[in-house]
């Protein structure tokens, strides 16, 4: 008898969508493909004041938010703070906050209650943080990382800036007139977990059609 035929071991494939996105072309079912952020339970806007109040800061003052841990050193706190410095110039009572030490619910109410998230990071993906301060409708001041660009494109009170102390304040300053849109509500309900599922799925759709073609 002649040796069992041993059948080619089949490597899944990946397609990427984004560099933290990779959907298994080998996959059966369309499940498997990654479902983004899960803002399936958002965030919800909140008076600052009433935000503020809850976490038991002062109702006046300016605050600015880093959407991470200042342990982080991928979030990049040392621009975070020559930003800080330099906006301390312009707004003297400026608090700079972090999100060490708050549990999940406190921190939608930080996100409700700071002025403008500044994301300063080395490298990010697709930040969760970005997409939860619009969803309080914070404004989001960033620079040129992941799809930061894309992502707050038009959007009143966001700006890409780049990596400088200068041009961030600025953005920020700008920020800081803006005020609350509820467009940028809209921008994270767009990008919310369903529809990047979908937009995922339907890739992993067109690329399994074109292997089977």
């Amino acid at each position: 008898l002649g040796r069992p035929r041993r059948e080619p071991v089949r490597r899944p494939r990946l397609a990427v969508v984004r560099p933290q996105h990779r959907v298994e072309v080998g996959a059966t079912e369309p499940e498997r493909a990654h479902r983004g952020p899960a803002l399936a339970r958002r965030p919800r806007p909140r008076p600052v004041e009433e935000a503020r109040r809850s976490l038991g800061w002062p109702e006046s003052g300016r605050f600015i938010l880093l959407p991470g841990s200042r342990a982080n050193e991928r979030k990049n706190p040392l621009l975070f703070d020559s930003v800080v410095q330099e906006l301390r110039r312009h707004v003297p009572d400026l608090t700079p906050v972090s999100l060490e030490g708050f549990s999940r619910e406190q921190v939608v109410d930080v996100m409700n209650a700071v002025d403008v998230t500044l994301m300063t990071s080395i490298f990010e993906g697709s930040p969760v943080a970005a997409k939860e301060s619009l969803a309080c409708m914070t404004p989001v001041v960033s620079v040129p990382v992941g799809d930061m660009p894309e992502f707050l494109a038009g959007l009143p009170g966001c700006a890409i800036a780049p990596r400088g102390a200068r041009p961030l304040a600025d953005a920020v300053l700008a920020a800081f007139e803006s005020g609350r849109d509820m467009a940028l509500r809209r921008r994270a309900e767009q990008y919310s977990g369903a529809r990047s599922a979908e937009r995922t799925i339907a890739l992993y759709q067109d690329v399994v059609g074109k292997r089977a073609a």
